[in-house]
C-alpha cells in the first residue's frame, strides 16, 4: 500500500475510502505521522485541515467519510491505552492511580477545540462540530469514561444545541447527549430536555432521533406513548418499535396495552399497522411463550372484546390449523369445554378459532368437524350453562357468565342451520331466552341476532317478535288490577319525624330536672304544672315512635310488592330493548305493519312518559327507529324530539339529538316545515276561490320559511354547547347534512365556518372523534364539486373575521390564522376539485379563487390597519388565478394599485408585489391567447371568402355547360360523348378539377370551426358533383 508522508495526503485519502481495512491502515499511517512529528505541531495541522471540512454543510459522501475518519483516529487513542494497560500483567493499579487516571491529552485537546467553537455564527461548523461529538462518544467504547469538567462542558453545549434554530443541528445535539442521561435520576435535566423536544419540536427529524435514544423509565414512558399519535408516520411508526424492543408487557397496565392496540390497529398509515402487529403483538406474544389464552388475559377480553379479537386473529392468520388445534386441547370428547374450563379467554379463543377456520375455505373444514360440536348438543350446552349461571349472586360472576354466553351464542350463529332437527331445538332455545325473567337484558342483542338469522322474513318475524313481547308482558297485565299503591313517608319526612322525637326527649329531660328543683324547694304549684306538660310531652312522643313504627312495619310488609314492582319494571325495559334490536334489523323500505303499530301504541309511546330515565332512553330509540320507517310518523314527533334534546336527562338528549340529524338526513328539513293551511268553507270560498287559493299558498310558504329557520336555529345553537359527546353528534350531524346537500346557501356556508373554528379550537384538542370526523369531512365536502368550493369561499371571509376580532381571553386567539387561511385555499383549489365535477363546469366562467381574490382585496382596503391584513395578503399570493375575463383582470390590477398605495406594512408591500407579478404575468398570457384567436379567426374568414367565390365559379361553370349542352342537342354536329364521363376513368379525377381550395387541415383554428369547415366543404363539393352531372 502506498505510504503518506503528510497528514494532508491522509485526509485526501480518506475521502475515497469506506474500506475498513483501507481505513486502518490511514488511520496507522496517521499514527505513524503523530509519533513522528511533535504533538503540538500534529495537532495544528490536524485541525487546520479539519477546518476544511467543518464549513461544508451538505452532506457530500466523501465529507462523511471524512468525518467519520476522524472520528474513529481520535477515538482509538483511548481504545490504545485500554489495550495497554490489558496488556500489564500481574499489575494491578491503585485506588489512586485509578483515580488520577485521565484522558489522552490529544483527545482532550481536540474536545476543547470542539466545545470551544459550538456557538459560532456558521450553522455549517455548528452542526459539523456535534455530527463529531456525537461520533466520537458513540465510538467510545463501553467503559470509557470522561473526567465531570469535559461531562459539564459537553452538557451544557450540546444543551444549547438542541435549542438551535437548524433541525439537523438539534438531531446531532440529541444523539450527542444520549450517553450523558442518567435514567437513575429522576430531576435528570438530559432527560427533562428530551421529553420538552418530544411534545413541542415542530421537526419530525428531532423527534425520531430523540425517540431514538431516549431511556425508557417510568418517567418517560407517558411521552413514548403518546408519541403513537403523532402527526408523522414516520415517529409513529418508530414510537411502536420503542416500545416493543425498550418496553416490556408487563411494565404496562391493562389500560395501555389496550390503548396501544387501538392506536395501532385503527392507523391510517398501513406501515404503523404492520409495525403494530408484527413487532409490538409479536414480542408480546413471544414474551407469554406463545400461549394465546394468557395474552388474552393480559389484554382484559372480557372489558376489551373487539381489540382483543383482532389481535387474536392476527396472531393466527398465518399458523396453521393443525398447530392452532394442538394450542387448544380444553375440549373434551363430546367437542365441549368443562365448566372450570370454560372462561373468558377460552370462549373467545373458541370463536375466533371457528371464525378462522371457516374463513379458510375448503382446507379448513376438515378441521372445523374437531372444535365445532353438533348442533343439538351446543343447544343443549348452551341452555345448561345460561340458565344455570343466573343463580350467582356476585356481579364479577354474573357479568364473567355473560360474556361467556355471547360468545357460545356467537358460535351458535356459526353452525349450519340447514338440519331441522337442530334448528327445531335453536328456535325453541332463542325463544325460551327471550321470554325468560332471568336471562339479562344484555344479552337481548346477540339472542335477537341470531333470532334474525333464524326468522329472514320480516313480515314474519316482526309478528312473532310481537308475539313474544306480549307473552313476556302477560305477568304484568295480570298482576296491575290488583296491586295497591302502596303509601309510604318519603326520606325527609321520616328524617323529620325522628328529629321531632329526638327534641321531645331534650324536653323531658329538661322539665324532670325542673320538676325535682321545683319539688326541693317546695314549690308544689310550679312542680304541678311541670307534671302536666311533661305528661303531654310523653303522649306525643309515643304517638311519634307509634308512626314511626308504623311505618317501617309498612315498609317491610311491603317489600314483596316492591320487589314485583322491580321485575315489572325490568320486563318493560327488557320488551324495549327487544323491540329495538328488531327495529334496527328491518330495512328503512319495510312496511310499518299493524303488528309494529301495535307495539307502538302499547309499549313504546307509554315508556316515553315513564319516569325512569333508561326506560325514557330505550323509548326514545324506539321511537327514532319507528320514525326512519315512516314519514308521517315523524313529522308528528319530531317538536317532541326537539324538546327531549333540550329539556331531558343528558343520556337521553344525545339519543335525540342522533335521532333529529338522522330524521332530517333523510327527509330534508322542508318535510318538517310544511304546514297545513286548507281554505275556508262556505259562500265566500265559492265566491273568491282563486284568491283565497293564493292567499293560503303564500302563507304556507311564509309558515315553511319560519319553520325552517327555527329549526336551522336550533341546530346552531346546538354547536355552542359545552358537553363534549353533544358537540361531538351535533358536529358530525351538521356535517352530514351539508354533505348530502340538505343544508345549502348561506345557512350553510355559516355553519360551515363554526365547523373549521371547532376544528382548530383548542378546546377541542382532546376530542378525538370530533377531530377525525372534520378533517374527513373538508377535503370529501370541499373537492367533489365546484358548487361545494364556492360554499367554502363564503365561508372564508366570517371565518378570518372572527379569528381577528377574538378576544385574547378567548382560545380562538390561540388559532394560526394564517394556517385557517391556507387549509381554505387549499380546499377551493380548481387543481383539487374532482375531475368528473371539474369537466362540467364551463371552462369561461370565473374561478372561485377569481372571486376570492376580489373579497379579500376590498376587505384589505375596508381594514388596512386590522391585525390580520399580513395573512389576508398572504392567502393571495397563494391563490390559482384563471382571469379569463379581462373585467377580472381589470378589477384586481386596480385593487392592487390601491392596497399598494395604502398598505404602509413592509411584509404587506412585498406579498403584494409578489401578487401583482402573477397578475402581469397572467394578463400577457391572456393577450397572447387573444392573439392567437384573432390570427386564427381572420384566417378562417378569407377561409370562407375563398370558398364563397369557389362557389360561385363552379356554379356559373355548370350553368355554361347546362346552356352548351341544351344547344348541342338541336344541332347537327353534337356530341355527347364531349361531356359525358369516362366508364374507365377515376371518380376522384373529376372532383379534382374543382377541389383548387385548401384543406381545412392547412389552418390554425380550433377543433370545433375545423369540424364545421369539413362539413361544409362536404355538402358543397356534392352540390358541386349533382351541377356538374
Amino acid at each position: 500500500m502506498k505510504t503518506f508522508d503528510s497528514i494532508k495526503s491522509v485526509f485526501a485519502a480518506c475521502q475515497n475510502f469506506s474500506n475498513l481495512q483501507k481505513v486502518a491502515k490511514l488511520q496507522t499511517s496517521l499514527v505513524d505521522l503523530y509519533q513522528s512529528m511533535g504533538e503540538d505541531e500534529f495537532l495544528n495541522e490536524f485541525i487546520d485541515l479539519l477546518k476544511h471540512v467543518l464549513i461544508i454543510y451538505k452532506r457530500e459522501p466523501a465529507v462523511e467519510r471524512t468525518v467519520e475518519f476522524v472520528a474513529e483516529f481520535v477515538a482509538s487513542f483511548q481504545q490504545r491505552e485500554a489495550e495497554d494497560d490489558a496488556k500489564k500483567d500481574g499489575e494491578e493499579e491503585s485506588a489512586e492511580e485509578s483515580e488520577e487516571k485521565e484522558m489522552h491529552p490529544f483527545m482532550s485537546k481536540c474536545f476543547d477545540f470542539f466545545l470551544t467553537h459550538h456557538n459560532v455564527s456558521s450553522h455549517a461548523v455548528r452542526f459539523r462540530i456535534c455530527q463529531i461529538i456525537n461520533k466520537l462518544l458513540s465510538k467510545m467504547g463501553s467503559e470509557a469514561f470522561i473526567d465531570d469538567d469535559l461531562y459539564e462542558r459537553i452538557y451544557r453545549s450540546m444543551l444549547q444545541r438542541v435549542r438551535d434554530k437548524y433541525p439537523l443541528i438539534r438531531v446531532q445535539a440529541v444523539a450527542a447527549l444520549a450517553r450523558l442521561q442518567d435514567p437513575k435520576d429522576k430531576g435528570c435535566p438530559i432527560i427533562a430536555a428530551y421529553l420538552f423536544l418530544l411534545e413541542r419540536d415542530p421537526s419530525a427529524d428531532v423527534r425520531l432521533a430523540i425517540l431514538s435514544n431516549i431511556a425508557a423509565t417510568k418517567k418517560t414512558l407517558p411521552a413514548l406513548l403518546g408519541r403513537t399519535l403523532d402527526v408523522k408516520d414516520s415517529v409513529r411508526k418508530l414510537a411502536f418499535q420503542v416500545l416493543a424492543e425498550k418496553v416490556d408487557i408487563k411494565g404496562l397496565s391493562i389500560a395501555q396495552r389496550i390503548q396501544l392496540l387501538n392506536r395501532g390497529l385503527n392507523d391510517r398509515s398501513d406501515a404503523v399497522k404492520e409495525e403494530c402487529l408484527n413487532k409490538l403483538l409479536r414480542r408480546w406474544f413471544i414474551q407469554f411463550e406463545d400461549n394465546y389464552l394468557t395474552l388474552l388475559k393480559c389484554l382484559d377480553v372480557e372489558n376489551s372484546s373487539e381489540t382483543a379479537e383482532v389481535a387474536l386473529k392476527h396472531l393466527i392468520q398465518g399458523e396453521e390449523p393443525k398447530l392452532l388445534l394442538q394450542n387448544f386441547n380444553l375440549l373434551d370428547d363430546s367437542l365441549m369445554l368443562d365448566e372450570d374450563k370454560l372462561t373468558c379467554e377460552s370462549a373467545t379463543y373458541w370463536k375466533c378459532l371457528v371464525l378462522h377456520l371457516q374463513a379458510l375455505g375448503v382446507s379448513g373444514e376438515q378441521h372445523l368437524d374437531k372444535v365445532l360440536p353438533n348442533l343439538t348438543d351446543f343447544c343443549n350446552f348452551t341452555r345448561k350453562y345460561m340458565f344455570q349461571q343466573q343463580a350467582e349472586e356476585t356481579i364479577e360472576h354474573q357479568l364473567e357468565s355473560e360474556f361467556i354466553s355471547q360468545q357460545l351464542l356467537t358460535i351458535l350463529t356459526l353452525h349450519d342451520h340447514s338440519d331441522e332437527a337442530g334448528r327445531r331445538v335453536l328456535t325453541q332455545l332463542v325463544n325460551d331466552l327471550l321470554v325468560s325473567p332471568s336471562i339479562s337484558v344484555r344479552l337481548v342483542t346477540p339472542i335477537m341476532s341470531l333470532f334474525t338469522k333464524l326468522h329472514k322474513e320480516e313480515k314474519e318475524r316482526t309478528q312473532q317478535v310481537v308475539e313474544l313481547i306480549a307473552e313476556i308482558q302477560e305477568p304484568i297485565m295480570d298482576e296491575q288490577p290488583s296491586t295497591p299503591r302502596i303509601e309510604v313517608l318519603s326520606t325527609d319526612e321520616q328524617r323529620r319525624t325522628e328529629l321531632m322525637i329526638a327534641k321531645t326527649r331534650v324536653q323531658l329531660f329538661e322539665l324532670r330536672d325542673a320538676l325535682e328543683e321545683n319539688i326541693k324547694q317546695q314549690d308544689f304549684g310550679q312542680a304541678a304544672e311541670i307534671k302536666s306538660r311533661i305528661v303531654e310531652l310523653e303522649e306525643k312522643k309515643e304517638s311519634l315512635l307509634a308512626t314511626l313504627g308504623q311505618q317501617q312495619q309498612t315498609m317491610q310488609d311491603s317489600q314483596p310488592e316492591t320487589d314485583s314492582v322491580i321485575d315489572s319494571v325490568m320486563v318493560r325495559f327488557k320488551s324495549l330493548a327487544i323491540s329495538e334490536a328488531l327495529l334496527k334489523d328491518l330495512s328503512l323500505k319495510a312496511t310499518f305493519t299493524p303488528a309494529l303499530h301495535s307495539l307502538l301504541q302499547t309499549l313504546i309511546e307509554p315508556g316515553i312518559q315513564d319516569e325512569d330515565p333508561a326506560m325514557r332512553q330505550a323509548a326514545v330509540k324506539c321511537l327514532g327507529l319507528c320514525c326512519l320507517m315512516n314519514e308521517e310518523l315523524a313529522r308528528k314527533h319530531f317538536v317532541l324530539f326537539l324538546q327531549v334534546a333540550q329539556l331531558d336527562h343528558e343520556d337521553i338528549q344525545k339519543a335525540a339529538l342522533q335521532i333529529l340529524y338522522d330524521l332530517l338526513l333523510i327527509y330534508g328539513i322542508d318535510a318538517f316545515s310544511k304546514a297545513d293551511h286548507s281554505p275556508p268553507s262556505g259562500v265566500e270560498q265559492e265566491k273568491d276561490d282563486e284568491e283565497l287559493s293564493m292567499v293560503s299558498d303564500e302563507s304556507s310558504i311564509v309558515d315553511a320559511k319560519r319553520i325552517s329557520s327555527s329549526i336551522l336555529s336550533v341546530l346552531s345553537e346546538l354547536l355552542y354547547t359545552e358537553d363534549s359527546e353533544k358537540l361531538s353528534i351535533a358536529t358530525e350531524g351538521t356535517a352530514k347534512l351539508i354533505l348530502c346537500g340538505r343544508i345549502t346557501g348561506s345557512t350553510g356556508a355559516q355553519l360551515l365556518s363554526h365547523l373549521i373554528l371547532l376544528w382548530y379550537n383548542p378546546v377541542t384538542e382532546e376530542d378525538v372523534k370530533l377531530r377525525q370526523s372534520l378533517g374527513k369531512f373538508f377535503p370529501l365536502f370541499a373537492l367533489s364539486s365546484r358548487v361545494n368550493q364556492e360554499c367554502v369561499g363564503e365561508a372564508f371571509l366570517p371565518t378570518m373575521r372572527t379569528l381577528f376580532k377574538a378576544p385574547a381571553s378567548s382560545p380562538l386567539a390561540k388559532v394560526n390564522t394564517a394556517n385557517v387561511a391556507e387549509l381554505m385555499v387549499e380546499l377551493t383549489s380548481a387543481a383539487h376539485c374532482n375531475p368528473a365535477a371539474a369537466a362540467t363546469k364551463n371552462i369561461t366562467a370565473e374561478s372561485v379563487h377569481d372571486t376570492l381574490a376580489r373579497q379579500i382585496a376590498n376587505e384589505v382596503l375596508s381594514e388596512p390597519e386590522s391585525f390580520g391584513v399580513v395573512t389576508l395578503c398572504t392567502a393571495l399570493t397563494q391563490l390559482d388565478l384563471g382571469l379569463n375575463e379581462s373585467a377580472s383582470q381589470k378589477d384586481l390590477l386596480v385593487l392592487t394599485d390601491k392596497m399598494l398605495n395604502t398598505l404602509k406594512n413592509k411584509q404587506c408591500v412585498k406579498l403584494l408585489q409578489k401578487f401583482l407579478v402573477t397578475l402581469e404575468k397572467i394578463n400577457e398570457q391572456n393577450e397572447e391567447m387573444r392573439g392567437e384567436l384573432t390570427e386564427n379567426e381572420s384566417e378562417v374568414i378569407a377561409y370562407e371568402q375563398q370558398i364563397e367565390a369557389t362557389s360561385v365559379a363552379l356554379s356559373s361553370l355548370g350553368s355554361e355547360k347546362r346552356s352548351e349542352k341544351d344547344m348541342g342537342d338541336g344541332g347537327e354536329n353534337s356530341d355527347e360523348d364531349n361531356y359525358a364521363i369516362d366508364e374507365n376513368s377515376d371518380e376522384d379525377d373529376v372532383f379534382a378539377t374543382t377541389d383548387t381550395y385548401p384543406r381545412p387541415a392547412q389552418l390554425k383554428s380550433t377543433s370545433l370551426m375545423s369540424t364545421e369547415i369539413s362539413c361544409f366543404e362536404e355538402n358543397l363539393s356534392t352540390k358541386t358533383t349533382k351541377d356538374t352531372y
